[in-house]
């Protein structure tokens, strides 16, 4: 990695660790960050080992069914953000009819007025 790459990645790792810390301390969730880097021998843990351990083992204790409900895959994330897209896709399409009826009006009554 570059010094320029590097720079920007403690930076951003910076970053990263700062909104779980804000995370956990606002809405009182327990948030955790491992972070590999290539740089780096062992991995960096927020909060703590011991803290990653702890979730980590209560994520376990869940029944299968429930870390399902806990874990939100890939193509389940794809479907959600299709379908926003379509409903905004749906919404752009009824206001560009409804502006289209209105220009549509607009044009019959300059065209009215101009053979009256």
């Amino acid at each position: 990695m570059t010094r320029k790459r590097k720079a920007t990645f403690r930076k951003r790792k910076a970053g990263l660790l700062k909104k779980n810390q804000e995370i956990s301390t606002i809405y009182g969730v327990d948030a955790n960050a491992i972070i590999y880097s290539p740089s780096d021998h062992e991995p960096e843990v927020w909060p703590s080992n011991g803290g990653v351990r702890d979730v980590v083992a209560k994520f376990k204790k869940l029944c299968e069914i429930d870390q399902s409900k806990q874990k939100m895959n890939q193509d389940s994330l794809l479907r959600q953000m299709i379908k926003m897209a379509d409903e905004q896709l749906k919404k752009q399409r009824r206001v560009n009819r409804e502006k289209e009826l209105e220009l549509s009006n607009l044009v019959q009554a300059v065209a009215w007025r101009k053979s009256s």
